[in-house]
């Protein structure tokens, strides 16, 4: 089983490549994903803010307070942020679109590699029945000049 260790598949340096592509397109798949998580986090805060100051200028209005500037502020600043949201939205629209090419990206990826991978298995296995092949000839011959060599004496 020496010659075993012999083995190189011929391809190898191109299947480390695509390996190492394929490991790339998985970390920019997970980087997007991520951004994209932080931006929905975000968005929920804003909600979460602009839900808050609303509630505010309902109790305003209902016990009768009269601040115009403090009502006037609450409403700016609900305002920017619902710009500050669209704006959020519109970078997760353009972020879930870089996500659908990732995965693409990354399941071809994956499909270069499982080629090369099935390649490689198949010339191992062809590699190995041909040394098999080999050894029982090698084991026959020795075989039958022993029985020649015992006939001859």
């Amino acid at each position: 089983m020496g010659r075993v260790a012999n083995f190189r598949f011929r391809f190898e340096s191109l299947l480390r490549y695509r390996k190492h592509r394929r490991d790339l397109c998985r970390q920019r798949l997970a980087e997007v994903m991520r951004e994209e998580q932080n931006l929905l986090s975000q968005r929920r805060e804003l909600e979460k803010e602009r839900e808050r100051l609303i509630e505010e200028l309902r109790r305003m209005q209902s016990a009768g307070e009269v601040d115009v500037d403090g009502a006037a502020a609450r409403r700016y600043y609900v305002g920017r942020l619902l710009t500050q949201m669209i704006g959020i939205e519109q970078r997760r629209q353009s972020l879930r679109r870089e996500i659908a090419q990732c995965r693409q990206a990354v399941v071809r990826a994956d499909q270069d590699v499982k080629v090369l991978e099935k390649l490689a298995e198949k010339r191992r296995a062809e590699f190995l029945y041909e040394a098999e092949r080999r050894e029982g000839l090698a084991t026959e011959d020795a075989w039958s000049a022993a029985r020649l060599g015992e006939g001859g004496t």
